[in-house]
């Protein structure tokens, strides 16, 4: 991944729409050599996830993309979208620190897809029976949102001042035939004293692989330097988090034994399932989805790449449907090297979690998480308060807290899982 300082007050990064200044991380010929000389821009210049950067531990069966604003009283964004054929989708804005936010009259920076009105004449397919992908919504960013008002999100924290960077995230998870070039991108228009200007969607050509200082800057600062060897769950600030999702993690130092691998075992929840939308909330789940990604410990905190047969990579991440569950509804996983794949996969019940190729001794981090969890799931991650240890934790997810320890694979062969967790 590359680095580039693309700070929002220079002309590599900053287009004026009307007398709307709009910040992005385009490439740079997407724009005006003159930040003050109307000029193109274009509507979601970044994305994380398979298909983009790969920072802030991203989850292999979603795509989020990055729409940056300045916040201004005289500006809004519309935005008119579809109904994704996928498990779900989230649209979010974010302070200029990275985090999601509640505004004092109580507006929440985020709308999850049962909770978009559709447009006249449309169906939400997440919150109507019998309703199909492909139908329409619009939604407004802006500075002055009254609580109750469908379809809007605040731009920013009543403190932000004008001038401020935000964030519109649209997220995307499991989407049909898990290709994301099939979702259709919301329409972005800027609206400034009246006057709306449609924002092109950026193209290949637009968009750079290049990830900008300030963005690594909010990387940097977003996790604490406190986690453990068990799974607990910290603090996150200013990583984009998503406010639907609840996240445990735990470090891993490879051994140097080479028969030495990491086990992981844990009660799963009922999951949604599938990649197309189903009214929510729905009968007889726990929740929306549920993963676990393996990543590196150092900045940009990076999900683990599994490069496949055709050189594309995949990210190392094993989500509810890709995870085998025993018949008393218990995962195990078991963290290894390319090497020790075949052995671990022949394993009743295991799922197997790569280690990095590239550094298959550096320091690893397992992320675990929940999305959209039932209010009758008491043991959800996203039930546990942030800063919680290892004790706190386990003692609120019961059953559902991801016991882990090392062992031998000729442990697994001959004993099974229990016998390697301690």
């Amino acid at each position: 991944m590359k680095h580039t300082r693309a700070l929002w007050a220079t002309a590599a990064s900053v287009a004026v729409v009307g007398s709307a200044v709009v910040p992005s991380f385009a490439a740079d010929a997407a724009y005006p050599t003159d930040p003050g000389t109307p000029g193109p821009a274009c509507a979601w210049s970044a994305a994380v996830g398979p298909d983009g950067w790969n920072l802030f531990y991203p989850e292999g069966s979603a795509n989020y993309w990055i729409q940056p604003y300045v916040v201004s009283d005289d500006t809004t964004l519309q935005v008119e979208g579809t109904y994704p054929d996928s498990r779900y989708l989230q649209m979010a804005t974010y302070q200029q620190e990275g985090g999601w936010f509640t505004t004092d009259d109580g507006v929440d920076s985020w709308l999850t897809d049962h909770e978009l009105v559709p447009d006249e004449g449309s169906a939400n397919p997440f919150a109507q029976e019998g309703a199909e992908p492909g139908g329409s919504f619009s939604l407004t960013v802006g500075t002055d949102v009254e609580p109750g008002t469908p379809n809007t999100l605040p731009m920013a924290p009543d403190a932000a001042p004008e001038g401020s960077v935000g964030y519109l995230i649209y997220r995307v998870y499991s989407p049909a035939g898990d290709d994301f070039s099939t979702i259709d991108l919301p329409e972005v228009s800027v609206v400034t004293d009246g006057v709306s200007t449609a924002l092109p969607t950026c193209g290949p050509d637009d968009i750079s692989d290049e990830v900008p200082d300030e963005i690594l800057d909010l990387v940097g600062d977003g996790l604490t330097d406190t986690w453990t060897t068990e799974f607990s769950r910290q603090p996150v600030e200013g990583l984009f988090p998503n406010a639907d999702t609840g996240y445990v993690e735990r470090t891993y130092e490879p051994s140097t034994k080479k028969d030495e691998v990491l086990v992981v075992q844990g009660r799963a929840p009922v999951q949604t399932g599938g990649n197309t939308p189903e009214v929510w909330p729905g009968d007889g789940v726990d929740t929306r989805f549920w993963s676990i990604c393996m990543g590196l410990t150092d900045v940009p905190y990076e999900s683990v790449t599994v490069e496949q047969p055709d050189g594309t990579n995949e990210l190392g991440c094993a989500s509810d449907d890709q995870t085998v569950v025993d018949e008393d509804g218990y995962y195990t996983y078991v963290v290894g090297t390319e090497d020790q794949r075949e052995r671990i996969e022949a394993i009743p019940g295991a799922t197997f979690l790569p280690l990095s190729a590239e550094q298959p001794r550096a320091d690893h981090v397992l992320v675990l998480r929940n999305m959209l969890p039932v209010d009758a799931f008491e043991e959800s991650v996203v039930n546990v308060p942030e800063g919680s240890d290892a004790a706190e934790t386990a003692e609120i997810m019961g059953d559902y807290y991801p016991q882990s320890d090392t062992c031998t694979i000729k442990q697994l062969e001959k004993k099974g899982a229990e016998a390697c967790l301690r």
